[in-house]
């Protein structure tokens, strides 16, 4: 799930907060 998560977002994610919210 943090694959796509990290695709989605780009390259890498900006801070760990926005992947929490948008895996919620």
């Amino acid at each position: 799930m943090q694959l796509p998560v990290a695709k989605l977002k780009g390259p890498r994610p900006k801070r760990p907060i926005r992947k929490k919210a948008l895996l919620a």
